[in-house]
């Protein structure tokens, strides 16, 4: 961890974005010979969650698709391609939004921004 922050609003929707994103990573690391998965929090300059695997990546023509369309690379196993669009509208709902980096072979980074903390945060002499 490199920093911590409080989030404010929708805590529970922003639980839910984390927990099917790191279903999204143990999936991708299903078979990987070293899985690797790493959660870097962060607040300067920018508040952010970043959710980093060695998967095989995204496959590049599914990449543009990814946070707009239905699409899927687990249909097989249960999978409707709609949860990082829901994952996207949660982040969107408060400001926030998602970036997905991803290279074949080499792993997938997803980052969680959080719109500025410090401003929305709360005054203790009110």
């Amino acid at each position: 961890m490199q920093d911590d922050f409080a989030v404010r609003t929708l805590p529970n929707c922003v639980a839910l974005v984390l927990s099917s994103l790191l279903s999204n990573a143990l999936r991708a690391l299903d078979g990987v010979d070293l899985p690797s998965l790493r959660f870097v929090v962060a607040a300067d300059p920018d508040a952010a969650i970043r959710i980093c695997d060695n998967g095989p990546g995204i496959p590049p023509e599914v990449m543009g698709r990814l946070l707009v369309d239905p699409v899927t690379t687990h249909a097989s196993t249960g999978g409707n391609g709609l949860g990082m669009i829901f994952c996207n509208r949660v982040m969107q709902s408060f400001g926030g939004g998602i970036r997905i980096e991803s290279t074949p072979g080499a792993g997938t980074t997803v980052t969680l921004d959080f719109p500025n903390t410090k401003s929305r945060m709360h005054r203790s002499d009110r």
